[in-house]
């Protein structure tokens, strides 16, 4: 976790990030992707202000100036999306996802793509593909992914995907 100066917070997970301030929080969606920059999906500025009121426009901006700026253990690009923020978050893994698992969130504590980490960005993301390959290995019964949210390069595809195919104990359904 980092901390600004001025008490804000950021989060960097595998598949989210998130930004603490003032008792609330807003969650950003990531894309890992298997070459380029992982995506954050951001709300667009009308969203963000059409659909909450907890941070303001210019806070909006902020957030978005440091996650483009710290010095991650990761490549990140922010692109904007037409969805909403999502304030204050419980933060509950789903069931059955690779966030549930004990592999994952030992990772995670680690807080492995914050900028004192002792390992390289490279080094960060295969260990994440590795437990993304070993959760799709040890998957079981019917995995259903939406095709639209199979980005081309992303580590769903080159990854997870390949991994479920090669799994017997897994049915792919793309829908």
């Amino acid at each position: 976790m980092i901390t600004m100066p001025d008490g804000a917070q950021f989060e960097m997970q595998w598949k989210q990030v998130k930004y603490i301030n003032g008792g609330h929080n807003v969650t950003f969606e990531i894309i890992p992707m298997f070459t380029g920059r992982d995506i954050v999906l951001f709300p667009t500025a009308e969203l963000w202000t059409e659909t909450q009121d907890v941070f303001s426009d210019q806070e909006r901006v902020e957030i978005i100036f440091l996650l483009e700026r710290i010095a991650w253990k990761r490549e990140i690009r922010v692109v904007e999306a037409n969805i909403k923020p999502v304030i204050d978050s419980n933060d509950i893994p789903v069931s059955g996802s690779i966030e549930s698992t004990p592999g994952y969130q030992a990772m995670a504590s680690k807080n492995l793509f914050d900028p004192q980490s002792p390992l390289s960005n490279s080094q960060v993301k295969e260990i994440y593909c590795i437990l993304e390959k070993r959760f799709a290995e040890s998957a079981s019964g019917v995995v259903a992914i939406p095709r639209d949210e199979i980005l081309r390069e992303s580590i769903l595809e080159k990854v997870s995907i390949p991994a479920l195919k090669e799994n017997r104990n897994a049915i792919l359904k793309l829908v």
